[in-house]
C-alpha cells in the first residue's frame, strides 16, 4: 500500500495548520501530492446577499491556500489546492476525498477554536466513521520540536477486522523509517476477575493467556521481518484495549498509534465508539484509523 494523494482540510487557523509538518513528511518520504482544502460555510448573512458575501470568501479562501501553498513549497511536494462551499464541512471532506481519489486525509485535532471546534467534535467524528481512507489525526504540538514518526503502534486483537491496520502501518513504518510495535491487549475470562480465585492460579492464567497472545504477534513479526525486513517489536498486556493501549504508548514514547475502526467483535467491540473512540480521546499522540473493508473485500483479499 502506498498513500499516493494526501488530503488536508485547513480552516484557516494555525491549530489546524499544525498538521502541515506531518503531512509534508510524508509526502515527501512516500513521494505523494498533497491536495489542500479550505471549505466555506456559507452563514445566515450568506443567504441573504450572497452575490456580495459567498465570492469574497471564496476569494480570501484561495489566497490563503496560495499562501499555505507558497510558503511550504520549499519542501518540494506537488500541492493543489480545493475551495469548496457547503453548508457541512465533513460532507465537504468525504466528498473532495472521493472526488480526487485521496488515500488518506491527514487533519489537526485542534481548528479555528481550538477545543470546542475540532477537538474529536462532528467533523472529525463524521470522518472516522464515514471517510473511505484512512484518516490521521494530529494532535496539538506544545513544543517547536520537528514532528516525527520514529515508532508507530499497531493494536491487534486476533481478528482479520483488526489487522486491515497493518497494510498502512506497515507502509508506513517502511517509509518513514519507523519501528513498528504489535500491541495486544490480553483480556481475562470473567470467572479469573472474581475474589474467590487463588491469586497464584491468576497468575498462572495471566501468564497463559499473555503467552498465547505472544505466539499470535510473534509469528505476525516473523512474517513482516522476512517480507519487509522491518524493525518489529511485539509486546502481550493483560488489561481493557483502550487502557493498555493508552498507557503503552505514553509510557514507550509512540508516536503514532493505527488501529481499524472494527476489531474482533465487530461494530459492537472496535467500532468508534469504544476503543477506537477512548483511545483518540485518551491519548495525545497522532493516531491514524483505518476505516474496515467490506464483507466482499474481506472475501476476495483474504480467503
Amino acid at each position: 500500500m502506498k498513500f499516493k494523494k494526501i488530503l488536508l482540510p485547513l480552516d484557516g487557523s494555525p491549530l489546524a495548520e499544525q498538521a502541515m509538518a506531518p503531512a509534508i513528511r510524508m509526502a515527501v518520504d512516500m513521494s505523494a501530492e498533497i491536495v489542500l482544502l479550505h471549505v466555506v460555510v456559507p452563514l445566515d448573512i450568506d443567504l441573504v446577499l450572497p452575490e456580495a458575501s459567498l465570492p469574497q470568501a471564496t476569494k480570501e479562501a484561495e489566497r490563503y491556500l496560495a499562501a499555505i501553498s507558497a510558503r511550504f513549497a520549499p519542501a518540494g511536494v506537488n500541492m493543489t489546492t480545493a475551495v469548496v462551499v457547503d453548508f457541512n464541512t465533513a460532507t465537504a471532506v468525504i466528498n473532495c476525498a472521493k472526488e480526487n481519489d485521496v488515500d488518506l486525509i491527514v487533519m489537526s485535532s485542534h481548528g479555528r477554536s481550538g477545543l470546542t471546534r475540532w477537538r474529536y467534535g462532528s467533523v472529525t467524528a463524521r470522518l472516522l466513521r464515514q471517510a473511505t481512507c484512512p484518516v490521521l489525526v494530529i494532535p496539538d504540538q506544545t513544543d517547536n520540536e520537528p514532528f516525527a514518526f520514529r515508532r508507530i503502534l499497531l493494536p491487534l486483537d486476533g481478528s482479520d477486522m483488526a489487522a486491515q491496520a497493518l497494510e498502512p502501518a506497515v507502509a508506513l513504518a517502511q517509509a518513514l523509517s519507523a519501528e513498528l510495535v504489535l500491541l495486544r491487549a490480553a483480556p481475562l475470562p470473567f470467572m479469573v476477575e472474581e475474589l474467590m480465585t487463588p491469586e497464584r492460579r491468576i497468575e498462572q492464567i495471566e501468564a497463559e493467556v499473555c503467552a498465547k497472545a505472544l505466539a499470535y504477534l510473534e509469528q505476525i513479526k516473523a512474517s513482516l521481518t522476512a517480507e519487509h525486513n522491518l524493525p518489529v517489536k511485539t509486546a502481550a498486556i493483560i488489561g481493557s484495549a483502550a487502557d493498555v493501549i493508552i498507557d503503552y504508548a505514553n509510557e514507550h514514547d509512540v508516536d503514532l498509534i493505527v488501529m481499524n475502526s472494527h476489531g474482533r467483535s465487530g461494530i459492537l467491540l472496535w467500532t468508534y465508539g469504544s476503543v477506537t473512540e477512548k483511545v483518540i480521546l485518551g491519548t495525545d499522540r497522532a493516531t491514524m484509523v483505518v476505516r474496515r473493508k467490506s464483507p466482499a473485500f474481506l472475501r476476495k483479499h483474504w480467503t
